[in-house]
């Protein structure tokens, strides 16, 4: 039987790390699961979000034969990845935002974007939370990337209206708190010119090839990539393939 990789995301966020994973790990067999009947992930409760991921993962066991399962959200790696490692025998992969690296780079102003969630509950984010951080709770930022991914225009729009009262405050880094917001990093570059950005996707992708070759998941000679969503929408998974081929 053949043996996945399983990367689990509320919407596109995670194809950023899923296309790293691909590039840099291309002999194994991938599942990209885009949960976007329940997203935005951000604004559920803790509860409910690891009652919603332990069914989910339960059902997509029963039909794939899953080893590792990579949380390539942000969301749900500080609210559910304890839980979930508790509840299943199998290895799960999280990520969490890179606000360390930033830290290291400039003791002056830190923009931290993630949802509130992330910024709850992400223990990485209370250890560095120094006077020099600005955590902004971005509530509706990852949904207005899923449901206009195709318009580009639109969310650059919305994108300043969401970040523009830290304009003044001499940001010299930005940590993407969340996966979707690499889609806008261009956006945000051209808003905070100058800054350096910070992103969880690399680590993630070293932390699987590790947990890959300690847990001896099978190189394959035809490896397979299957997308699949939530809500059962063709368009959706074609333009999340589209997504990985263009990244």
């Amino acid at each position: 039987m053949q043996e996945y990789i399983l990367f689990l995301d509320s919407g596109v966020g995670g194809v950023s790390i899923f296309k790293k994973a691909i590039s840099n790990l291309p002999q194994h067999n991938y599942i990209y699961f885009a949960d976007n009947k329940f997203a935005p992930y951000g604004n559920k409760s803790k509860r409910a979000l690891r009652q919603h991921l332990y069914k989910l993962i339960k059902k997509l066991t029963s039909i794939y034969n899953i080893k590792i399962v990579v949380l390539a959200c942000n969301t749900a790696t500080v609210s559910c990845i304890d839980y979930l490692r508790k509840k299943f025998d199998m290895i799960f992969v999280g990520c969490e935002p890179n606000i360390k690296s930033a830290i290291k780079y400039t003791k002056n102003k830190v923009l931290v974007l993630a949802t509130d969630l992330t910024i709850k509950q992400s223990k990485v984010l209370q250890k560095y939370n120094f006077s020099n951080v600005i955590l902004s709770n971005q509530k509706e930022l990852a949904k207005l990337i899923d449901d206009n991914i195709g318009d580009i225009e639109k969310i650059k729009r919305q994108v300043y209206f969401y970040v523009q009262k830290y304009l003044n405050k001499n940001i010299d880094a930005v940590v993407l708190g969340c996966t979707h917001y690499v889609f806008i990093k261009y956006i945000l570059q051209d808003i905070f010119v100058g800054a350096k950005f910070f992103d969880s996707s690399q680590g993630v992708v070293n932390r699987l090839k590790f947990m890959i070759r300690v847990s001896n998941v099978k190189p394959c000679q035809n490896p397979t990539q299957i997308v699949i969503n939530s809500k059962d929408d063709m368009p959706f998974n074609q333009q999340i393939k589209k997504l990985v081929k263009s990244l």
